[in-house]
């Protein structure tokens, strides 16, 4: 459905384009017409020659593109050489015109494509999974995607004009930690650590970062990119099997029982000093083992 529903509208675009062009065009007859045949009254000539093509040429850059710009070119040319403007100013005003049109319909485009890719840069980090922050050189926040916002808790309109450091720093690291940290970046390269940081709600996180510092065109540090990535379960999972490692390897026999007494795990030692396997005694309860 959702690919039908894009080829439909990816259609409605196309259309919309076409019919919008053709509306374009067909002003440029009518300015045309207007400019060399004298559509106004002769005392508005000077305005209509001198401000409608170049106006409307600049309006048809702006909304279809360089290949509408040029046809509209060609049909009020068409309409000069029909209405016998043909002297030397005519076709030095056909010329500027042409030079106008061309010089300003490819910057458009340079500036439309130019913010197209920023929009494609915006979106790209705006869906990306991980936190990603963007600061000056001082540590004030000056962009953030979504997930930076799911992360710590912040809306974005929250995060804007904040420092990181005093907003999401847990005091769960020292000073040294910092240190170290600003010391890598300002030296121009990259960080990358874990730490833990506070949400809004006052809770704490574990977190994988990394910071690259950037430089403008003099090589002297203007932002810093940070990604964030949400590592709790990852730590907990390891904590868990530090836990296990050490409970299996001990000498001792070791059993892990649930809430109701359950048996969920044992150690080597237990089935070496019990002679039980695992699959014997593991949903059992730990009464099965008592002599009487």
């Amino acid at each position: 459905i959702a690919i039908k529903y894009n080829e439909i509208k990816m259609k409605l675009i196309k259309n919309k384009r076409i019919i919008e062009s053709i509306l374009l065009l067909s002003i440029s007859f009518l300015i045309g017409q207007i400019v060399f045949f004298h559509w106004l009254p002769e005392n508005l000539d000077f305005l209509s020659k001198n401000y409608l093509p170049y106006g409307f040429n600049l309006w048809i850059a702006i909304r279809v593109g360089t290949p509408s710009v040029f046809f509209s070119f060609i049909i009020i040319s068409i309409q000069m050489f029909l209405a016998g403007s043909t002297d030397n100013n005519d076709l030095l005003y056909l010329f500027t015109l042409a030079i106008f049109s061309g010089t300003t319909s490819i910057y458009i485009v340079k500036v439309k494509r130019k913010l197209d890719n920023l929009q494609l840069k915006d979106n790209a980090l705006n869906a990306a999974a991980n936190g990603i922050l963007i600061t000056n050189r001082s540590g004030k926040i000056e962009w953030a995607n979504q997930a930076f916002g799911d992360l710590t808790g912040y809306s974005l309109d929250e995060v804007y004009s904040l420092n990181p450091k005093v907003i999401l720093r847990s005091g769960k690291q020292n000073s040294q930690f910092y240190k170290t940290m600003w010391d890598t970046i300002l030296y121009k390269k990259v960080w990358h650590g874990e730490l833990i940081n506070r949400r809004k709600d006052g809770s704490f996180y574990d977190e994988e970062m990394t910071i690259t510092p950037v430089t403008d065109r003099d090589g002297i540090i203007s932002h810093f990119i940070a990604v964030k990535q949400d590592i709790t379960k990852r730590k907990q999972t390891e904590s868990e099997l530090r836990i296990a490692a050490t409970v299996f390897n001990a000498q001792e026999g070791m059993v892990i029982t649930n809430s109701d007494g359950i048996i969920l795990k044992v150690n080597h030692a237990f089935t070496r000093i019990t002679g039980y396997e695992p699959d014997e005694v593991i949903g059992k309860s730990p009464r099965m083992f008592r002599s009487g």
